[in-house]
């Protein structure tokens, strides 16, 4: 009962009273010895509780909790145990230790494929999560290699129109950008065919993103009219903006203070993006010298 009303409470938005709740409904669990299965819903709802209140020490707790019971319950190569070292990942993500997301990440996939085989929509996400933390740790070639291949698992498992698909996509073709290798964007783009009014907002926004892709990458200097009809996170609009800066680079505008603007912003991200600061920091320089 306390964990119904610990989520009718956290989809009304009452935060503290779902906290109350939960706490109360692993008090409860954790005096059965037979009730694992429960305490791993408990936790589940303490880590979403967390994730909420961005208070990713206890969303990481909750979440090690979880992989400890699953790895109890299930034995430590079980498919269950894989997303919840997918989800541990998540959480050192977000909380800015890369080398230890990168390890779970590694685990997770490991253990996707004992389950799986190679080929599956489970190992692509993890793939394209573990390419996202080489990128921000600064490993460009690792970066690359490993969002090429969640893009090819991913194509395999869903269609050219399906969000995920796309976003593994677009992650790919912005780090060819920051790697100066604008001769690859166009090729991943092409695979794509056209979506009419996805119905997510997340989609709606990678559906804008891959426009401002195509532009960069087709010579163009306009920026696509969809950028204002979205709020993005600090960590998705440091791009749109670096890449914004481009664009009015080609238009011939001196806008290095903007350029300080969005190295500001990247320069607060956690976790870092040391490779999108090094094209900030190049881009400035060409403000800076051209006539």
């Amino acid at each position: 009962v306390s964990l119904i009303r610990s989520t009718a409470a956290l989809n009304l938005g009452d935060i503290d009273e779902a906290d109350r709740q939960a706490l109360e409904a692993l008090r409860v669990a954790e005096t059965d010895a037979v009730a694992a299965d429960q305490r791993v819903r408990v936790q589940s709802m303490l880590a979403a509780i967390a994730f909420n209140r961005r208070d990713y020490n206890a969303a990481l707790a909750a979440y090690r909790a979880i992989l400890d019971l699953n790895v109890e319950m299930h034995g430590p190569r079980h498919r269950r145990v894989a997303q919840s070292h997918h989800n541990v990942a998540s959480v050192e993500f977000m909380h800015g230790d890369l080398g230890t997301a990168i390890e779970y990440y590694r685990d997770a996939i490991e253990i996707y494929r004992e389950a799986f085989g190679e080929d599956n929509r489970s190992v692509g996400m993890s793939l394209r999560s573990l390419g996202l933390s080489h990128r921000r740790s600064g490993h460009a070639e690792d970066a690359q290699s490993v969002l090429s291949e969640s893009v090819d698992v991913l194509g395999n498992w869903e269609t050219p129109e399906s969000p995920v698909y796309r976003e593994a996509v677009l992650q790919l073709a912005e780090l060819y950008w920051l790697l100066q290798k604008p001769e690859s964007v166009r090729p991943l783009l092409e695979r794509l065919p056209e979506v009419v009014e996805p119905q997510a907002e997340t989609a709606r926004q990678v559906e804008c993103r891959l426009q401002l892709m195509a532009q960069l990458a087709d010579g163009n200097s306009d920026a696509p009219a969809c950028l204002a009809n979205h709020e993005m996170p600090d960590s998705v609009q440091s791009f749109v903006s670096f890449a914004e800066l481009e664009l009015a680079w080609r238009n011939g505008e001196r806008a290095v203070g903007r350029v300080d603007e969005v190295i500001a912003m990247t320069e607060a991200l956690t976790p870092p993006d040391p490779l999108l600061l090094t094209a900030l920091n190049r881009l400035k320089s060409d403000f800076e010298t051209s006539p």
